[in-house]
C-alpha cells in the first residue's frame, strides 16, 4: 500500500458567481460503479488545496473533484482522473538452502 496525494486548483470566481465553499472528492474502483464520497476539503483563500490518502491499495482508482459554492451550487462538469497504483514487490524466498548429496 502507498500514500496518494490529490491536488487541484480553485477556479476563479466571476462577478456573478458566489464565493467558493469547498470541494467534494469522490472515488470509485470501476467506471460502472457509483461514486462514493471520500472527503470534503474546505476552500481557504490563498491555499493550494490537496488531500492525502493514506495506505491506498494497489489497483486502478477513479477520482472526481466537484467544486461547491457558498450557495450549495456545484460546478457543471466535475474534474475526473484515473490512476493505477502498482503492487509492492513480493517478499524473499523463505528457507532457501543448498545441500551436498
Amino acid at each position: 500500500m502507498a500514500n496518494r496525494r490529490l491536488t487541484w486548483g480553485w477556479p476563479d470566481v466571476g462577478p456573478r458567481q458566489a464565493e467558493l465553499d469547498h470541494a467534494i472528492i469522490d472515488l470509485r474502483v470501476d467506471e460502472s460503479l457509483p461514486w462514493d464520497q471520500q472527503d470534503i476539503v474546505p476552500y481557504v483563500d490563498g491555499e493550494e488545496p490537496s488531500l492525502l490518502l493514506i495506505d491506498v491499495n494497489p489497483g486502478t482508482f477513479f477520482y472526481r473533484c466537484t467544486i461547491v459554492d457558498i450557495e450549495g451550487q456545484t460546478d457543471v462538469d466535475p474534474a475526473e482522473i484515473e490512476i493505477t497504483g502498482a503492487s509492492d514487490r513480493p517478499g524473499q524466498a523463505l528457507n532457501f538452502a543448498a545441500t551436498d548429496e
